[in-house]
């Protein structure tokens, strides 16, 4: 792509894009580290391991279905 050919509006859209990506590759490189501390500290803090796992599952299952 010649970004030089863009106008300001496309080049802005091309840049939101952009971010907007870099944002979403950003939270599922995140996401697994946070969920394995919250884990850990739910654990410790005395939660139940079912009720952990149905939080968690539950939605995966319904991403799944809906895609």
């Amino acid at each position: 792509m010649d970004l030089t050919a863009l106008t300001d509006i496309e080049l802005e859209t091309q840049h939101v894009a952009i971010q907007a990506e870099y944002d979403r590759r950003s939270v599922l490189a995140a996401i697994p580290e946070q969920v394995a501390v919250l884990s850990l500290q739910y654990l410790a803090a005395g939660g139940n391991q079912s009720n952990l796992d149905a939080a968690i599952v539950p939605a995966a299952e319904e991403a799944t279905t809906t895609a």
